[in-house]
């Protein structure tokens, strides 16, 4: 893995702060480590979860006593508290080519020099679309010291699969049969299955519709079927990397470049380094990529664990009008 140190020459970039609303104001809380603080602009730049960069504005300038690497809440645009100090945090950036030149972006678009102030980066060997690790650490005076390195693997969380939820399905709706609490869909994978589920469940689905199948037993029957969001997609390739701290994988798509691919402990649990799987994702409101369902290639299932091997035919009962 290489590994590439680089000085922060100072801090003159201004922060983005994308202002919130006042009610989301009053109603949120947001907390994380201080990479950057703009006291004229009223802002911090701080990360939060899972490396997520948030751009916070402030009713009045910072306290004195927040500098890069305190730890802080803020609410209503008030810093609510900030004790401690982390030696270092982490945040997740990718490469980008913009006008011929190779710089790094936090997953919102925002240049990392804007992010932590200005920054000589060496990008040369990193190939434009690549995740990268942006590990800040901050001297006694709160001044960030930035190291890039490339994603690397460790072992999957360890779970016991009596906690874990049955894995969900993903599909497209072929068929419904009303009266019987009935779908058929078609898999990632290409197979089909049919489904029983609570009545309520099916009121609005039609056929055509990208589903969401949770908790299906073995004979088919599951807890709920809802239709995928509007940024639902799905993702084939292979793992590239595991980070169960971050919870989180690298997911090699056909193109060479990597997708970063929030996933619970239970989803990692189940994925070794270099496994090909079928995903589908959708983004949340921060910009993350967040697994909905993960399968690996040599766990699909087939027809035969629902209509008995040999049989590719639908039944008579079912009806194809939504």
């Amino acid at each position: 893995m290489s590994v590439k140190k680089l000085a922060v020459l100072g801090a003159a970039c201004a922060v983005v702060a994308v202002p919130a609303t006042s009610a989301q104001a009053r109603s949120s809380k947001t907390g994380g480590v201080v990479v950057k603080v703009d006291r004229g602009g009223k802002g911090l730049n701080v990360v939060a979860a899972h490396g997520r960069v948030k751009h916070l504005r402030l009713a009045r300038k910072a306290p004195s006593r927040v500098r890069g690497g305190s730890k802080v809440v803020v609410s209503g645009g008030k810093v609510i508290s900030a004790r401690g100090r982390a030696s270092a945090t982490r945040l997740r950036a990718k490469v980008v080519n913009r006008r011929g030149h190779l710089t790094a972006v936090t997953t919102d678009g925002t240049p990392l020099s804007v992010v932590i102030g200005n920054v000589n980066v060496d990008l040369s060997g990193i190939p434009a679309g690549s995740t990268v690790v942006i590990t800040v650490t901050f001297d006694a005076d709160g001044k960030p010291v930035v190291t890039v390195t490339l994603p690397g693997v460790t072992a999957p969380p360890v779970v016991d699969p009596a906690v874990c939820p049955t894995p969900a399905v993903i599909g497209t709706i072929l068929a419904i049969n009303r009266s019987a609490s009935r779908v058929m869909v078609q898999k990632a994978d290409g197979e089909r299955a049919t489904f029983t589920a609570p009545a309520d469940s099916l009121t609005s689905l039609k056929r055509g519709d990208q589903v969401l199948i949770a908790d299906a037993d073995s004979d088919g029957t599951a807890e709920a079927i809802s239709a995928l969001s509007g940024t639902a997609r799905q993702l084939d390739g292979e793992v590239a990397w595991i980070d169960s701290g971050w919870g989180a994988f690298g997911l090699q798509k056909s193109d060479g470049t990597v997708e970063v691919v929030d996933a619970s402990a239970c989803q990692l649990a189940n994925l070794s380094e270099g496994d090909t799987v079928t995903t589908v994702v959708h983004t949340d409101a921060d910009g993350e990529v967040i697994a909905d369902a993960v399968t690996v290639a040599d766990q699909q299932s087939s027809d035969d664990d629902y209509w008995g091997a040999g049989s590719r035919s639908w039944p008579r009962s079912w009806h194809s009008r939504g």
